[in-house]
């Protein structure tokens, strides 16, 4: 569990730092032009607004020694299972292969899981898949 605390770390300062330079941007093409009429009668000044156009980025993902080697471990036991068993395991099995860079098996594992079409899970790992991104990544349901 403590492994992946270095990647969020990064992840979380490339964040503030892109979010930081698209809020700047925003207020360079947006000034406060309010003349002191319109701040003494209390008018707000321009709020920020996250542009809805601006790219989702975050910084590359390198495993360390410690976190292949758990994750080829986790994914060997995983692999063993068969039947109902590998149904139930498949999705995890995938998103182990993909993290390790193992797309054409993690497609493979997808290709056999039981899945739903409204699983948003399911459609990212395959989405990460056909992109070949194996960076860890955070989503909401």
């Amino acid at each position: 569990m403590y492994l992946p605390h270095s990647y969020r770390e990064r992840y979380r300062q490339h964040r503030d730092a892109k979010e930081a330079a698209t809020k700047a941007k925003w207020y360079a093409a947006h000034p406060d032009n309010r003349s002191w009429w319109d701040k003494l009668r209390k008018r707000k000044p321009p709020s920020y607004i996250r542009p809805a156009d601006s790219p989702f980025t975050y910084p590359p993902f390198e495993p360390t020694p410690e976190q292949q080697q758990n994750m080829e471990r986790l994914s060997a036991i995983l692999a063993r299972r068969d039947g109902e068993s590998l149904r139930w395991h498949a999705i995890p099995l995938a998103e182990l292969y993909r993290e390790q860079g193992r797309f054409e098996e993690a497609q493979r594992v997808m290709d056999v899981a039981e899945k739903r079409e409204d699983d948003v899970t399911v459609r990212l790992i395959s989405r990460l898949i056909k992109e070949r991104d194996a960076a860890p990544m955070r989503y909401r349901m």
